[in-house]
Order: C-alpha cells, then structure tokens, then sequence
C-alpha cells in the first residue's frame, strides 16, 4: 500500500517534469525558429543572384543606416587576396549603381574563415540580410550576367 505523502510527492514530480518540460519546448522551438530562418538567408549564388542580393542590399542601405559586407573564407582557401577581389566587386557594383550615402556607411570587412564554402555576409542596421555562399577558389561575379 502507497501512503498519501508518497503520492503527494509522486504527483509534485510529475508536476515539476510537465512544467520544465513546458516552460523547455517554446524555448527550443524558437531556437529551431532562429536556425531556420538563418539558414534561410544563406544562399548559394550565380551572377544573377549574387546581382538581386547586391540590388537589394542597395535598396536596403540606402534608406538606413550602416551597410556591413563581411568576407570570409572558406575551405581550402588560403589567399587573403581573394576575399579582397570578392569585396571590391561588391564595392564597385554599389558604386555603379549610385551609391550616394557617405563612405563611412558601407564598410567592407574580412573575417574569420568558416567551414565549408567560402561567403559574403550582407548586414543592413545590424541585422543579417543575406549570406552568398561561394564556391572554392572562386571570385564573386555580379555583372555581366548575361552568356
């Protein structure tokens, strides 16, 4: 025979588990939310694509504050020099397009490496607004799309 106090305790177990287990997922969802939604920002880009997202960060940018492009990287690649060619691309396609905001608001920066491919970080006011994956070894392209 189980006494009562045993049950009371049994049931305050149950209760405590229900309610970390409760108070738990919500947070964990949002985590997933968060992964998911980052992930979803991160692209792997041809001309053309690499040009939208460049087109859309011009828009972006130039009705807010600071734009951050970050260079990182990948796998593989070694030579500083290629993220500097990936950057400048970037620079001069913002340029072409009529960049008009003081240079102080576009900052072009190298990062540290990352796994995988190589990437272009877009940030608009602090926030991520696209990351362009990049395939080994190679230069970013945004103009002459067109074969």
């Amino acid at each position: 025979m189980v006494s009562s106090s045993s049950r009371v305790m049994r049931a305050i177990v149950v209760l405590l588990i229900a309610a970390v287990f409760l108070v738990r997922v919500p947070t964990v969802d949002a985590q997933l939310n968060a992964k998911a939604k980052e992930q979803s920002n991160i692209i792997l880009g041809d001309c053309e694509t690499n040009a939208a997202v460049l087109d859309l960060v011009y828009a972006l940018g130039e009705n807010n504050g600071l734009t951050i492009v970050i260079a990182r990287l990948g796998d593989g690649e070694k030579q500083s020099s290629l993220n500097q060619r990936r950057l400048k691309v970037v620079r001069q396609y913002l340029t072409e397009k009529g960049w008009n905001k003081p240079k102080e608001s576009l900052i072009l920066a190298e990062g540290e490496p990352t796994r995988g491919l190589g990437r272009l970080e877009f940030y608009v006011s602090g926030r991520l607004v696209k990351a362009l994956l990049i395939r080994r070894r190679q230069t970013f392209e945004a103009f002459n799309c067109a074969r």
